[in-house]
């Protein structure tokens, strides 16, 4: 039975859940639970699900993917570059060790195979030190498997439970995007099967939920039931036709298989089942059918004994409902665990089940069986009889219980024992890998996630810094990245979460959300977490300090995402800010001279006398710098004119609110490049625009119930369908031209664009054209070249002219992974110095500027953060490349042959842009990095090479119009 578009499947989940949920007004339309309690499955599934039915339609999915538009060869691509964060790792759902290089103990020397949720493939050499990403796909994925001939398979798509309620708004499940079929790797190359690419009219392999390999037969448990090849995938025939979540291969090749709830032992022509509706019980304790589970079934089987299979049941709610064992391939069972209601203080899967499952039998004793849930339990058998289990519980909250340094990230999928060394094993959790080395008292555990970049993030904050950003996402909190300025490698991320006072514990498993970097200090972070509450720091992340901030005047709604917008202008005609300077050098000071004076932001700034000023004397003058903070809350918009400035108590206007004309949950929120206009987007699909920002003064000015009140707020008609607004973007050299961008599948436009937004009735035209009918969740206007570039779900998207519309796919070196959030530096200010003479003692001190402006950054939804350097300029305006003669430059690599770093070296002739691209030798740009504007000189860069397989690439390096090029070898 195939689970497609099942209307119905909207009362079997509330029948399931037990809960009240909010499916329909009056209208009997979908109304999205965007109040109530804060939820990242509920917040992904609002901007995925039709608004108006709160369903997916795999065909709209499908769809999608199967109508990618490919850039132009010619064209000049965009260089997506990777920043990390490669000590955090992503969902990490399969866990592989090759079994070809050690064929006598099915072992591997060190090689292990990986996947994840959007990230793809990775695989590492030296168990587990470091990954390198195996193809360039990302991947959903769900399973991997290997043959005898060393042929790896990989399944994609959400795995268990999901499937079933896919795309409701209370689905169980932090990502469901839909899988793309089987892949193979052989010699680490990755290509799927073409006899399992989902279509539309067949949904069989959307979701590919585990895979096994026995013999030459390849199996697949999928949303369309078990599938199996008796050729390599080339053709498929079914042995059961409902839904299965998981197979297993026992040691005399019998098949153990879970298909809604139920158990199938045997092989694939002859697969008996051994549930039943509820327990059937023969003499004693044996029960001779298992009752089925009324949401799955979880099943392992013994590596050392041929005969024992344990099933775990999972009730609706997330709960275990009984864990059972048998000790003859299934014929008799006895009860290890009762069901959670029985045991209440030990609820295995933590409420979880549905998303975070797993049993795993210890390698070493069929009596010693580890539960995988939202921490990490062990049953252990009785030394006599068929009683239940002992239980103890290995983590808590990701700490080990037996080890307090020992840290194992939570949301647990699987685990795999080395089968060299049945004491070790790699654990696959919501935070990517770690490793386990079991002890005489038990596990300790070490991240294993150097270079495995699979972080999903939603959001993405520029500092003035290149290389430094802040991210926030599922499962990692807030990772502030410091990345390397001399190097073009990615980077470490360190958590920064807020504690303490006021804010409560957070750890790192915890879900960040949208969050900036000061650049006038860039010490000063603002985040925002959990239900909706917003902090910051002025010591990046050292510690949190709630007073002054939001202990008054700011109420915030308990929504997932608190969309927030730090506005900052060096050069600001608009600020009401005057700071005093005063003539302390003991003799005039001429008109005409420059000054420097120290804003009330804390940062210098130079004026130039306009009259002479007398010793001692003082004059007072304007301060330049402003910075602004504007906070989205439900039916409320809030500003802060102080947010830089600690030691005052910050005050929080209400811009608008919901007598003002605005409701809704905000979502999105983008400034003209002046201040003076904000554009909300919200969840309920409403486009606001609040006017007349810079007349904003004072409190009279501020407050709506003042006769001052200077801020408008307007409904903005842009011909929506309900569809949350997920994106606005602001073209920076003029602000009446906007687009905006949409969510939700099964709509026909998910992009408009205006060129009038600030007129009273704007209007606005879809620019639909041909990109393919999917969520969009970014976008941004290019500040020099008008170009529009936007994150949709299915990656990166540009066209170089809004008003024709062709969209290309232009994420090559990302994939097509969600892209959740872009934004482009626009600011562009000289590092200032500061001489303090005291005492015949000179202090300078350095205030760092800006010079990143024009790079786009991107948060993605499996791959962690990216940056784009295409349109990075070097001061505040266009440095004119110097022309040069289309000829040859020269270029060298060393060392040569290279394994995880090489050195290039070339000779700048005159002004140039300067690039790399490396490509495999089928053409493949699988490398590239803009390096930007350099002038005469010897230059030498460092190219990482560890992320590359094995093998011949070429190196082409570009300076204007002269190129050379270089062959080097990676082993």
């Amino acid at each position: 039975m195939k689970k497609r578009f099942l209307p119905f499947s909207l009362l079997l989940v509330i029948m399931v859940l037990g809960q009240s949920i909010s499916i329909a007004d009056n209208g009997g339309h979908y109304v999205p639970r965007t109040q109530g309690t804060a939820s990242a499955e509920r917040f992904m599934s609002d901007l995925r699900v039709n608004q108006h039915t709160g369903l997916i339609d795999p065909a709209w999915m499908l769809n999608a993917a199967q109508n990618l538009n490919t850039r132009d060869a010619s064209d000049d691509p965009l260089y997506w570059l990777t920043m990390g964060p490669d000590n955090m790792g992503g969902q990490t759902t399969a866990i592989l060790y090759d079994n070809r290089l050690n064929p006598n103990t099915g072992g591997s020397n060190g090689v292990v195979y990986i996947g994840s949720k959007g990230g793809g493939v990775y695989k590492s050499y030296n168990y587990g030190v470091t990954w390198h990403q195996v193809g360039k796909q990302s991947l959903m994925v769900s399973s991997l498997a290997q043959d005898a001939e060393g042929v790896i398979y990989v399944g994609t798509g959400d795995n268990g439970d999901a499937i079933t309620y896919n795309g409701l708004s209370e689905m169980g499940y932090t990502n469901s995007f839909i899988g793309s079929g089987v892949y193979k790797i052989v010699n680490d190359e990755v290509s799927v099967l073409t006899s399992t690419v989902p279509s539309a009219d067949d949904d069989t392999w959307s979701f590919v939920n585990d895979l096994a390999v026995v013999g030459n037969t390849l199996i697949a448990a999928t949303d369309g039931g078990l599938m199996y090849s008796n050729d390599k995938g080339a053709t498929w025939a079914s042995a059961l036709e409902d839904a299965c979540d998981a197979v297993r291969v026992m040691s005399d090749n019998t098949l153990v298989v879970s298909s809604i709830g139920k158990i199938y032992i045997g092989t694939i022509d002859n697969l008996v089942c051994h549930s039943a509706a509820s327990a059937q019980y023969g003499d004693g304790d044996t029960i001779l059918a298992l009752p089925t589970a009324a949401a799955l079934l979880d099943i392992a089987i013994s590596p050392s004994d041929a005969g024992t299979i344990y099933a775990s049941g999972i009730a609706a709610n997330g709960n275990h409902s009984g864990i059972y064992v048998s000790y003859d391939k299934g014929e008799n069972w006895f009860v290890a665990f009762p069901a959670a209601t029985v045991n209440a203080g030990h609820n295995l899967y933590g409420g979880f089940g549905r998303y975070n499952h797993g049993i795993v039998v210890d390698p070493r004793n069929n009596g010693i069986l580890y539960v995988l849930g939202y921490d990490l339990w062990k049953l252990e058998r009785p030394t006599s009889g068929h009683g239940y289990y002992m239980t103890s519980q290995v983590t808590n909250g990701g700490s080990s219980t037996y080890y307090e340094d020992s840290y194992l990230h939570v949301g647990l999928h699987s685990m795999v024992f080395n089968p060299n060394n049945p004491s070790q094993c790699y654990i696959g959790t919501d935070g990517g890998v770690f490793k386990g080395v079991l002890g005489s008292t038990g596990f300790s555990f070490s991240n294993c996630n150097r270079n495995y970049i699979t972080t999903r993030m939603r959001s993405v904050g520029m500092s003035g810094k290149t290389k430094r950003v802040i991210a926030a996402g599922l499962d990692h909190g807030i990772v502030l990245i410091n990345g390397d300025e001399n190097t073009n490698t990615e980077s470490h991320g360190e958590w920064i979460n807020p504690t303490g006072y006021n804010y409560g514990a957070f750890d790192n498993s915890a879900h960040g959300g949208p969050s900036a970097i000061s650049l006038i200090n860039p010490n000063t972070i603002f985040v925002t977490y959990k239900g909706g509450n917003i902090a910051r720091t002025e010591t990046a992340g050292e510690d949190w300090v709630s007073s002054n901030f939001t202990s008054t005047g700011i109420s915030l709604a308990s929504s997932f995402h608190t969309p927030i917008l730090l506005y900052e202008n060096f050069e600001d005609q608009n600020s009401i800010g005057t700071v005093w300077f005063k003539n302390t050098k003991g003799t005039q000071i001429p008109a005409g001279t420059t000054i420097q004076c120290m804003s009330v932001n804390n940062y210098p700034f130079d004026y130039t006398l306009t009259a002479p000023i007398a010793a001692g004397d003082s004059l007072e003058i304007h301060d330049p710098i402003t910075a602004k903070l504007y906070v989205g809350s439900s039916n409320e918009i809030y500003m802060t004119m102080v947010p830089l400035q600690f030691g005052v108590e910050t005050v929080w206007y209400k811009l608008s609110i919901k007598n003002l004309g605005f409701s809704g949950t905000p979502l999105s929120m983008a400034l003209s490049a002046d201040g003076d206009n904000l554009f909300v987007g919200t969840m309920e699909g409403m486009l606001y625009r609040l006017s007349n920002l810079n007349s904003v003064v004072d409190s009279i000015t501020a407050t709506n119930s003042s006769e001052e009140f200077q801020v408008v707020t307007d409904t903005i008609d842009f011909g929506g369908n309900g569809q949350c607004v997920t994106s606005v973007a602001v073209d920076p050299r003029d602000a009446n031209k906007i687009i905006i961008t949409l969510g939700n599948y099964g709509n026909d436009n998910y992009v408009y664009y205006s060129t009038n937004a600030l007129a009273d009735s704007p209007t606005f035209i879809s620019k639909q054209a041909n990109l393919p009918k999917m969520p969009v969740y970014s976008s941004v206007i290019e500040m020099t070249t008008g170009h529009v570039i936007i994150g949709t779900e299915r990656g990166i998207y540009r066209t170089k002219d809004i008003n024709s519309a062709n969209w290309v796919a232009d994420g090559e070196m990302m994939d097509a992974v969600p892209v959740m959030e872009l934004k482009q530096q626009l600011v562009y200010h000289a590092a200032q110095t500061e001489t303090i003479i005291s005492d015949n003692d000179t202090v300078v001190v350095y205030y760092p500027g800006v010079d990143n402006k024009g790079i786009i950054y991107a948060a993605t939804y499996g791959r962690g953060v990216f940056r784009c350097e295409n349109y990075k300029l070097i001061s505040g305006d266009n440095i004119p490349e110097t022309p040069a003669v289309e000829m040859e430059c020269t270029v060298n690599i060393f060392p040569n042959p290279v394994s995880t770093q090489a050195t290039v070296s070339f000779e700048v002739e005159g002004n140039a842009n300067v690039s790399y691209q490396v490509y495999d030798l089928t053409g493949r740009l699988v490398k590239a990095e803009n390096l930007g504007r350099m002038t005469d000189g010897q230059y030498e860069i460092n190219v990482n090479t560890s992320d590359l397989s094995t093998g011949s690439y070429i190196l082409r390096l570009t300076q204007g119009a002269r190129s050379a090029s270089v062959k080097f070898l990676v082993y």
